[in-house]
């Protein structure tokens, strides 16, 4: 296997993997907030009478981890997409005038940088409230938890919109990717 072949393999696969990443954390969180709730799940330790909040308490008890671990997986592959960039240049495999290329590099560069300023600016403040509300929900204090939830539940719209703008910028740095491997015609004579 040639050097291009393998750096252009790596590229898919860190890409893919990052994409699938994405896209199972909200196929999770959907399928468990929609499937968890009409079930009125029992809490131990929570002391919430009203159905709809532990229902949802309860989903997002079971997603959290799934949320953080697909950080820790895309704060890896985020990395590795730059150096297999670095890689591919220093290798002399870059087309610095295909559109192609530079399409990709600058969607893996908007997903990093979505990623990173929802890791460092928006999930901070997010699981603070996440905790207050979960704090409150513990202690049996309805009000201050849905105030709670009510301040949480606009960090985690912030949240859902770059995650959502990462996945699709993956997705279009990946059809890039594709375009830029589809052979080229060569001019007739």
């Amino acid at each position: 296997m040639t050097r291009s072949r393998c750096l252009t393999g790596l590229d898919l696969l860190c890409q893919s993997l990052w994409l699938a990443v994405v896209v199972a954390g909200g196929l999770s969180a959907a399928t468990v907030f929609t499937t968890l709730p009409p079930l009125e799940p029992q809490i131990i330790g929570y002391e919430i009478d009203d159905v709809e909040m532990r229902g949802r308490l309860a989903a997002g008890l079971i997603t959290q981890p799934l949320f953080e671990l697909a950080d820790i997986v895309q704060l890896i592959l985020f990395p590795l997409a730059i150096v297999i960039i670095i890689a591919q240049r220093i290798s002399g495999l870059l087309d610095r005038h295909s559109a192609s290329q530079w399409i990709r590099i600058i969607c893996i560069g908007l997903a990093g940088t979505f990623l990173v300023a929802r890791f460092v600016f928006v999930n901070p403040p997010m699981h603070a409230h996440l905790d207050g509300y979960r704090d409150a929900a513990r202690a049996g204090d309805l009000e201050s938890a849905r105030s709670k939830q009510t301040s949480f539940n606009e960090w985690h719209h912030t949240a859902e919109r770059l995650w959502g703008l990462t996945g699709l910028c993956l997705i279009v740095s990946i059809a890039a990717t594709g375009v830029s491997l589809a052979p080229r015609s060569k001019p007739s004579s």
